[in-house]
């Protein structure tokens, strides 16, 4: 499972939109959508602790994948 796929199944599981998310984060939703589809590369790693915040899981969750 790539990144995109993971970070897709953790969002729909902490029950947030990709629009919120990418409202909370402070991204396009085009972006995020890009992301969970394998189409662009992990986000950096501030950004990736910044949507572990807002999906409520550990930061090291998003850093390990």
């Amino acid at each position: 499972m790539h990144f995109g796929a993971a970070l897709r199944l953790l969002r729909m599981e902490s029950g947030i939109s990709l629009r919120a998310l990418a409202q909370r984060v402070g991204v396009s939703g085009a972006y995020l959508s890009r992301v969970e589809n394998g189409h662009d590369p992990a986000p950096t790693p501030d950004r990736l602790i910044a949507i572990a915040e807002a999906i409520g899981v550990p930061a090291a969750v998003l850093l390990d994948l």
